[in-house]
């Protein structure tokens, strides 16, 4: 009897055992993550940087040069894009009283036509005044003034931002300087007997995450080239500011596809007192998005993470929750080597069963 209990309390250890592992990572990660956060976005960012490090190796430069090289121009480009987008947020702030004012002249104007259709069929139904007092209604809670605010202290923190960035980089420099080093190092600090096993999920982690960070940029910047470019086609006011943000929204799992187009879809139909507009923007993110997610993502990433659509959800709202936007970005490639570091140590096998699964990049 003794033994068939110790048997059932061994049992219910097994069980809990890697639960109560990943619960106290994800509470480490909570409580340390003003420590944590630049760390990885420095990893991030080192992953990003190693493909363009690698090819000017190629070209015989030697590896700190290309490093630094590498540094250095994407501080560049980072503070130009910075302020062209800081210039075009200050003008749309200057604008908005104006915006509000061409909003609530279309909404009015378009209830009146949709009044006067609607009582052709009932009489009387609508009364007169009616969009006048839905609009005031849906338009003064909305505090034009508090908004101009927030966007302009946003605006102002991008250059606060960029000496994070400087930070970060210098991070991503120094991992990629000695990144063989870390490399062994961590290797041995495992112990001599899982030296094997540690090599196996630094290999199988640097495998799935180096491309996924590398092309993931190469995508997000190349979404915001088009996005841009289609606004300014269109003659949409501040593309230099929708088209990197929808851009940089799609990086966020499922529905940063979509979101990202809202903004100059509204701008839009203000700009042009037209819904007509509403529309075209739309078809226009709807089939950059489609040959995105369904020709080259598919082609270019595959099914590298190995995650199901549930654990995708559920790990994009956990790590927002404890990360907020940087969390949201990085859920997918996080939690992919969560699921790696569980399928290779035995105990933790019920954990990778349980993110696994097929959904494509």
């Amino acid at each position: 009897m003794n033994e068939q209990n110790k048997s059932k309390s061994a049992t219910l250890i097994d069980i809990a055992m890697p639960f109560i592992a990943v619960i106290l990572g994800l509470a480490f990660c909570y409580f340390a993550a003003p420590v944590i956060v630049p760390v990885i976005i420095g990893i991030s960012l080192a992953y990003v940087f190693y493909p363009a490090v690698k090819f000017l190796k190629k070209l015989k430069i030697p590896h700190l040069a290309a490093l630094f090289i590498v540094t250095i121009t994407t501080l560049v480009l980072f503070a130009g894009i910075s302020i062209v987008i800081y210039y075009q947020g200050t003008e749309f702030i200057k604008s908005i009283p104006t915006l509000r004012a061409e909003l609530e002249s279309f909404l009015i104007d378009n209830f009146a036509k949709f009044r006067e259709t609607v009582n052709n069929i009932f009489p009387d139904l609508i009364p007169e005044g009616e969009g006048r007092r839905l609009v005031d209604n849906t338009l003064q809670n909305l505090d034009y003034q508090k908004v101009g605010e927030i966007v302009f202290k946003g605006l102002g923190s991008v250059f606060s931002f960029l000496g994070n960035i400087i930070l970060i980089s210098i991070i991503a420099f120094f991992l990629i300087m000695e990144a063989d080093v870390f490399k062994r190092n961590l290797t041995l600090a495992f112990g001599k007997e899982n030296q094997i096993i540690t090599g196996q999920i630094m290999t199988e982690i640097n495998r799935q995450i180096s491309s996924y960070f590398a092309l993931k940029f190469i995508i997000t910047v190349g979404l915001a080239i088009v996005y841009t470019a289609g606004l300014l086609l269109m003659r949409i006011d501040y593309a230099y500011i929708w088209g990197p943000l929808a851009a940089v929204i799609t990086l966020i799992p499922i529905i940063g596809a979509y979101a990202g187009g809202i903004p100059p879809m509204i701008v839009a139909v203000i700009q042009y007192d037209s819904a007509i507009w509403f529309l075209w923007v739309s078809l226009f993110f709807l089939a950059v998005q489609f040959v995105e997610s369904y020709i080259i993502s598919p082609k270019v990433f595959g099914d590298q993470a190995n995650l199901n659509l549930t654990t995708v959800i559920v790990s994009t709202i956990l790590w927002g929750w404890m990360w907020g936007i940087i969390g949201i970005i990085l859920a997918v490639p996080m939690t992919a080597a969560i699921k790696v570091i569980c399928s290779h140590i035995e105990p933790l096998h019920p954990i990778a069963r349980i993110l696994e699964g097929r959904i494509k990049f």
